[in-house]
């Protein structure tokens, strides 16, 4: 099973944590004492907006923190992707961005900027 984002050695370390009855039963303490899980907490994606279920890729420098962007797109449903795929759906490009933008040109995976009406900010 493939989790976006999680690489390979994540994937291993969090198989080995879940193996091991020790971190089973610690989990279940902390349930027990009403620590809820994170989808509990979460907010629901924004079913309607465009970028539910996207996958975006972002490049270069913006007006505010990239954690600030990371958060809305994620609060819109979108899945935040470290590279350029052909199963990108957006590339969301700042100031002097990186080679992530050639590689968006020749994917031609659409490229939105911080004057574009689309971005979210």
């Amino acid at each position: 099973m493939l989790i976006p984002g999680i690489g390979p050695k994540a994937a291993t370390s969090l198989l080995m944590f879940f193996k091991q009855k020790s971190n089973r039963e610690l989990l279940t303490t902390l349930q027990n004492y009403g620590v809820a899980k994170v989808s509990k907490i979460l907010p629901k994606p924004a079913e309607t907006s465009i970028y539910n279920g996207k996958k975006i890729v972002i490049t270069g420098t913006f007006s505010q923190p990239r954690k600030i962007l990371i958060a809305k797109l994620e609060e819109l449903g979108a899945d935040i992707m470290a590279e350029i795929s052909p199963r990108t759906d957006y590339l969301f490009v700042g100031e002097n961005p990186g080679r992530k933008l050639n590689r968006a040109q020749a994917l031609r995976t659409p490229i939105i900027t911080a004057d574009d009406e689309k971005f979210p900010l």
